[in-house]
């Protein structure tokens, strides 16, 4: 049985970025995790098996309620 596969252009999609970011990533050593990529020629892909597996194993980063502030506090109070 043949494997869907998703296109750099999908997995864009899916991510919610450009398909500029995910070859950016691909091809340095960024500390961003993307799922295993397969290249065919030239022609890169990702199995739609090890996308799902990636996106349900993919860590949650939730920002901060308020952002920290630094330094003096301003006068009369006012932001």
């Amino acid at each position: 049985m043949k494997e869907l596969i998703i296109s750099i252009e999908e997995l864009a999609d899916i991510r919610g970025c450009s398909t500029r970011t995910i070859k950016n990533i691909l091809w340095s050593d960024k500390s961003v995790t993307l799922p295993p990529a397969h290249k065919l020629g030239r022609k890169v892909f990702f199995l739609k098996s090890e996308v799902e597996d990636w996106l349900r194993n993919a860590p949650v980063i939730n920002a901060p309620a308020q952002p920290v502030r630094r330094g003096r506090p301003r006068k009369n109070g006012k932001l």
